[in-house]
Formats: structure tokens, C-alpha cells, sequence
């Protein structure tokens, strides 16, 4: 299978680039019911009617995969008021996993060849002719995946969207990416969201089942009192979902989560060492000053919670299951021997560090029942040292203005992207080894956005990258596969390093 072509790179857009152009350029003063139209307005004068190709993420499919499946199109029209386009398959097929021609023209045939603009994400094209499309499809996707729900047209239609609803939630949603709210609201806001679209997605098959059924037979009253107690239930789930995303009472929910450690005593203002281990023995505090302070956990969430500035943290032998750490203190925590530290299948997030100076050391991690990272550096200072990581889709993402420190360190199993880090952050990799061993899909070891106003740091020394791409660069819209030092908004020193580019089977 061929590598799938480099589509262009607009999903990590801040909060303050996107609401001016919601808010300016397509909503403006609109109502709910006037929401689509705008849309419709907005891609009529912007995107391109044809001449350009596309990543199609056809989900939903027949064939038996185990994901999403990806197709090289090319658009030949696009209709505005129903977000949709017409395609054509790309001959030979392009396709991730690899399908037939036959196959990849049958779900075209399935959806009458009416392909939502949602699901295409266009490939990069150097003669910039296609950047404000790319632009435009990337606002259209992002808010009616993220930010309209079905019931925004269900309640009085006198109020400005913008006012009432988009800003609302799009705060919402950045809070929640950048981990600015409580663990428990985010993960039980996440639940709901998820469980109403489930909802939706029944209330409208057993619609469509209903509506297929012989229209000359009454129908079944088993059919009808399922209806409405799914839609009782949906119901429900609206409200709760209502009441998490006014600001009013997220604030309130924050709050009182906030008062939490204050609650559990008074704040130290003294370091402490956490012991981290079933039960506490006294050969654990022989290493220790005779003045050491010492507070035993059996819990890492919970010892994480306690931790206070400037505390150091020892884990001992184990295997530990936890949900999502966030490390908002100056912390040093080290393994003592076999330490596995593996996040429940239910969390979104697993490791998210916020302080000036984190350290974590000799410490296998693994997560591997999610689509987000498996470390987030937020801002300040993460050190890494003989760690191990084991996750699914992308390994560690170093965000605008944070540093990350790897040494000694191993990381696989990713099928996306090892690394990635963003603009104005400071990396550091030496002797390491990032191995994506997906050989079905079109990985990356590391992938560096920059730019010359805001250029990332980025050394990379005596470490070993294994993926069909190695070392991506990118530059605005433009991106480059690298195995020697460039100059291309970036600072990037390669020395003594091992890349080996595997191309797909």
C-alpha cells in the first residue's frame, strides 16, 4: 500500500483564531434556525467548487475493519447547502486500509455520491491555490463536530447563537484540551456527550426502522413505546448536558472542586517524600535523612493529589491502574525497581504535566484504549529519564512555550505520531528509541511544527526513529521529511542518530 499524500495541517487552531472567524465571518447575529444557512453562504464563497483532492474518513462501513477507513478523492463539485460534495475515486486507489476499487465505489454508491465536507480533509497542495478552502472546511468540520447539537433547534429561536451557545462551548472545549477544569467534571461532561450521541445515533435507526416497515400495517405499540422511552431518555441526557456547559455552572463545579485539598487539612508549606506501595516497610526509609518527612500511599492517583510544591515521590515494585494524572506541582517522582503504571480504559487523558519543573523516572507507562496522547506537556519543564511508553495512536505532545527533557527513553506502539511538538517549545532527545510499528498505516516518529517568528528548539542525539516518516517538519503549510539538519523555521540539530524509514507493505 502506497503512503496516503500529506493533507493540509489546520487542526491545532487556538481558541482566539477560531471564534473571530464564527463569529465575524459566518455567524454574525444569526439565529439557530439561520445556522446552516450561514454555513452555506460561507463555503459557497470560500472553498473551491472542484480541481481538488481529499482524505475521505468514511466511518460507518461495511467492510469488517477495525477502524476508520481512509480514501484518496478528488472533488468534483461541491454543494453548499447540504455541506456536501461529489467525488470521484482516485485511480490507482489510495485507500488506508487498503480496499478495491470496487469496494471504495460502493460506499460512494451507498451515499449516493453526497460525501459530507465534514469527513474530507484536503491533501496539501504547494501552488497555494487550495489554502483558504483547506481553511475553510477545517472551521465547518470542527464546529459541527464539536459545537452544534441537534437540540440547538429545538428551543426558541429569538437569541443569538453566537451569544447564547458558540462561546459557550468553545471555551468549554479548549478547557477541557488544556485541562483547565476538574478531572471529575471533564470526565463525566465526556460521558454524557458521548452517551447523548449514542442516543441519537439509536433514536435515528429505530426511526428508519420504523418508517421502513409496511406503511399499510399498523404499528408495532412495542416500536412506538421504545420510541418514547428513548426519547425520554435522550431528553434527560440534554439536560444534563445543558446544565454542564452553562459557564455559571461550571464555574460553580470548578470551584468546589478546587476547595477539595483544602478540605483534606492544612496546606503544607513544607516537602515532603511520598511512598508509593502496598504496604509501608522499614527498609523503604533507610536511604532516607533522618529528618525526611514521609507520607505513605497506596494509591499513585491519590498521592499525586496530595503532592505539594517541591515534594519528591518514590514508587515501589508493581503494577498500578490508574485514570488521568495531572502533575501541577514541581514533582520528582522515580520508580524503585519494576514499576508499570497503566491508565483505565474509560480515561480520555492519561499524563498531563502543568509545572515548572516535573521529573519522572524509570517508570513504564501504558496506554493503550485511547485516541489521545499519552503525555501532554502543557507548559514548564518535563524531564524524562529510562522511561517506557507503550500507547495506540500518538505518544507525547509538547505544546506552544513547553520544554521536554527525554533521556534513556523507549517509546512504541504508536500508529500516528511518536512525538509531536509544537511551535516556541524547547525539546531535547537523547538515546532514545521511538519505534511506530504499524506497518499498515503511514506513521511518524516526530513531527515538529514551527515557524521563523516562533521557531521550536529542537536536539535529537544518539536516538533510533523507526516509522514510514521519519522526521516531519512543518512550516506553516508546508511540510518536509528530514533526516539531516534543515533550515526551515526550526532550529533542529541531528547528531549520531539512527532513522529508518519504513515504507508501507
Amino acid at each position: 500500500m502506497e503512503i496516503m499524500p500529506m493533507i493540509f495541517q489546520t487542526s491545532t487552531l487556538t481558541y482566539e483564531e477560531r471564534f473571530p472567524v464564527y463569529c465575524n465571518e459566518i455567524l454574525g447575529k444569526c439565529k439557530a434556525s439561520e445556522v446552516k444557512a450561514n454555513f452555506a453562504e460561507y463555503v459557497e464563497k470560500i472553498v473551491q467548487k472542484r480541481g481538488w483532492k481529499a482524505i475521505w474518513s468514511c466511518t460507518d462501513v461495511d467492510i469488517k475493519l477495525k477502524e476508520n477507513l481512509n480514501i484518496l478523492v478528488e472533488i468534483v463539485n461541491v454543494f453548499p447547502k447540504k455541506l456536501s460534495s461529489e467525488v470521484n475515486i482516485c485511480v490507482p486507489v489510495m485507500s488506508n486500509p487498503s480496499i478495491t476499487f470496487q469496494e471504495a465505489q460502493a460506499l460512494i454508491r451507498e451515499r449516493d455520491n453526497c460525501i459530507s465536507l465534514t469527513e474530507l480533509s484536503p491533501v496539501f497542495d504547494e501552488s497555494g491555490d487550495f489554502d483558504q478552502t483547506a481553511l475553510a472546511l477545517e472551521h465547518v468540520r470542527f464546529f459541527f463536530e464539536n459545537l452544534w447539537r441537534d437540540w440547538d433547534l429545538d428551543v426558541e429561536d429569538d437569541y443569538c447563537y453566537v451569544t447564547r451557545n458558540l462561546e459557550n462551548r468553545l471555551r468549554l472545549y479548549y478547557d477541557i484540551t488544556q485541562n483547565n477544569l476538574s478531572k471529575e467534571f471533564t470526565k463525566k461532561y465526556n460521558a454524557t456527550l458521548n452517551e447523548y450521541k449514542q442516543k441519537v445515533f439509536h433514536l435515528k435507526e429505530l426511526r428508519k426502522n420504523m418508517s421502513a416497515s409496511d406503511s399499510e400495517q399498523e404499528l408495532d405499540t412495542s416500536d412506538v413505546f421504545m420510541l418514547a422511552q428513548k426519547t425520554h431518555e435522550l431528553e434527560d441526557i440534554v439536560r444534563s448536558l445543558q446544565t454542564m456547559e452553562d459557564p455559571q455552572m461550571r464555574y460553580l463545579l470548578a470551584s468546589v472542586n478546587s476547595r477539595k485539598p483544602a478540605e483534606m487539612g492544612e496546606v503544607r508549606t513544607y516537602p515532603v517524600t511520598l511512598i508509593v506501595a502496598e504496604k509501608l516497610r522499614a527498609k523503604m526509609t533507610k536511604s532516607l535523612a533522618d529528618e525526611t518527612i514521609i507520607e505513605h500511599f497506596k494509591s499513585l492517583e491519590k498521592a499525586v493529589e496530595c503532592s505539594n510544591m517541591d515534594d519528591s515521590m518514590v514508587i515501589y515494585p508493581g503494577s498500578y491502574n490508574v485514570g488521568a494524572l495531572v502533575f501541577k506541582h514541581p514533582l520528582s517522582v522515580t520508580g524503585n525497581g519494576n514499576v508499570i503504571v497503566e491508565c483505565d480504559e474509560d480515561d480520555d487523558s492519561f499524563l498531563t504535566t502543568h509545572s515548572q519543573s516535573i521529573k519522572l523516572n524509570n517508570i513504564k507507562f501504558i496506554h493503550t484504549s485511547s485516541n489521545s496522547p499519552i503525555l501532554v506537556v502543557e507548559k514548564g519543564q518535563t524531564v524524562l529519564r529510562n522511561c517506557e511508553f507503550r500507547c495506540t495512536t500518538d505518544g507525547i505532545f509538547v505544546r506552544q512555550g513547553a520544554e521536554l527533557i527525554m533521556e534513556n527513553c523507549k517509546m512504541y506502539g504508536s500508529t500516528n505520531v511518536g512525538v509531536i511538538i509544537e511551535e516556541n517549545s524547547v525539546v531535547q532527545i537523547q538515546r532514545c528509541e521511538i519505534y511506530n510499528d504499524d506497518i499498515n498505516r503511514n506513521t511518524v516518529g516526530i513531527k515538529i511544527f514551527s515557524s521563523t517568528a516562533h521557531p521550536a528548539n529542537v536536539v535529537i542525539t544518539e536516538s533510533r526513529i523507526t516509522a514510514s516518516q521519519g522526521i516531519n517538519v512543518i512550516d506553516g503549510q508546508n511540510e518536509e521529511t528530514v533526516q539531516q539538519s534543515i533550515d526551515n523555521g526550526v532550529q533542529l540539530k541531528l547528531e549520531n542518530n539512527i532513522i529508518v524509514c519504513e515504507a508501507l507493505s
